[in-house]
């Protein structure tokens, strides 16, 4: 029997997948059922939430600060975190990628339902509590800090266009599908010619929000920031922090 119980445990241990720890982290983060819950929250009329977008920004802000990721992103139902090479070996559990993805995840439905209980809206508590919510999560290597940036810009720009498109369906006839094939500009302009101006949308709707982890005083805190310049054509993306707000 002992010789049974030692080849087991080794063979629990070669089923554990580790990240390079050399290289850039993102990972990725998605509640179960957002869309499902806003609609009936909102009893369909809704197209985003402030309630619910604030519960998801103190959960990203959370998971920032806990994991001492390099970054996180926060729009819609989705969350990214990102480590890079400056800080890759915070990153939790040495890059085992199980415990680290069950971890998060973990973090991160606890938090939500933990700001959801402490939300004044009973309403979206109850509404989160029916569907059961949880979050999942996947975690990748990136090759070098360029990569990590391009990975900022596009999971950026597919949560931007991800937005139009849940607004357009609210609006539009035709199917998402349909809508999809279209390019962003041309249902900003179908949208417009119906009286609704995308640009006026608030800015964390169409473009989500940007933590950051910082010292203050030798205290870790968690600065939300603003993307400053987005140029579509060149590719690029600044993200800066001098006008940043302090998130408790």
């Amino acid at each position: 029997m002992k010789k049974t119980l030692n080849e087991m445990k080794k063979k629990t241990k070669s089923e554990d997948r580790f990240l390079d720890m050399t290289k850039p982290v993102h990972m990725k983060l998605d509640m179960n059922f957002y869309y499902e819950i806003l609609k009936e929250y909102t009893q369909g009329k809704g197209v985003f939430n402030l309630s619910l977008n604030t519960v998801m920004q103190n959960v990203a802000s959370f998971l920032v600060q806990e994991t001492h990721a390099t970054l996180g992103h926060m729009q819609l139902g989705s969350i990214h975190l990102y480590w890079d090479n400056s800080n890759i070996s915070l990153c939790p559990f040495a890059g085992k990628i199980m415990k680290l993805v069950s971890r998060v995840s973990s973090l991160a439905t606890f938090k939500l339902m933990s700001e959801l209980a402490y939300t004044s809206d009973e309403k979206l508590f109850d509404v989160a509590s029916e569907y059961q919510t949880t979050f999942d999560a996947k975690a990748i290597n990136l090759d070098n800090v360029e990569d990590l940036a391009e990975m900022v810009y596009y999971r950026e720009s597919m949560g931007t266009r991800k937005a139009l498109l849940y607004l357009a369906s609210k609006y539009l006839t035709e199917s998402y599908a349909e809508t999809n094939k279209k390019q962003s500009g041309i249902i900003i302009q179908e949208l417009a010619d119906m009286g609704i101006d995308w640009f006026k949308l608030a800015f964390l709707f169409r473009r989500g929000s940007f933590y950051k982890r910082k010292l203050v005083d030798g205290k870790p805190v968690t600065y939300c920031a603003k993307i400053k310049n987005l140029n579509v054509e060149d590719d690029k993306v600044e993200i800066y922090f001098g006008e940043s707000k302090t998130v408790d």
